[in-house]
């Protein structure tokens, strides 16, 4: 690797530090679930300038946020196992302003985690889904008290 690219990297990793997002309402299985639930068909690119947050589904799927509006679920070849231990900032192998599925990596902790697929998340689905379920559960804990 060339010294840049190194850099580049590091440069990613720590702009995301602490940028990891995620409810703590939900469990890891459900929100999983609705992650997958709401995925398209795979993109073979995607164009990131900025990267709004993420958020750590498991071992083998990364949701990038490039806005406050648009996902995309990023699965991996194989497990990575740094994802388990809480991390506080990913980075992501690429070249210019785009991360290509099957050539790029996320990288936490030193680990590399080779990208399989990528596929763009309805939001506005997702929102209204956990909005919903928001409201279902305040009624449900009205009627327990």
């Amino acid at each position: 690797m060339t010294t840049r690219f190194l850099i580049f990297l590091t440069t990613v990793a720590l702009l995301l530090a602490g940028c990891a997002t995620g409810s703590g309402q939900l469990s890891r299985e459900t929100r999983k679930d609705q992650y997958n639930r709401y995925a398209g068909e795979p993109v073979r690119k995607l164009n990131l300038i900025h990267l709004h947050s993420w958020t750590n589904i498991d071992r083998d799927q990364v949701v990038l946020w490039t806005s406050a509006r648009k996902a995309y679920l990023v699965d991996l070849f194989s497990p990575c196992l740094n994802l388990d231990r809480s991390p506080r900032g990913i980075g992501i192998s690429n070249f210019g302003n785009t991360i290509y599925a099957g050539s790029d990596a996320i990288v936490v902790g030193g680990e590399r985690c080779m990208i399989d697929q990528i596929r763009p998340i309805d939001t506005k689905a997702l929102k209204a889904e956990r909005s919903g379920s928001q409201k279902t559960a305040s009624l449900q804990e009205r009627k327990e008290a």
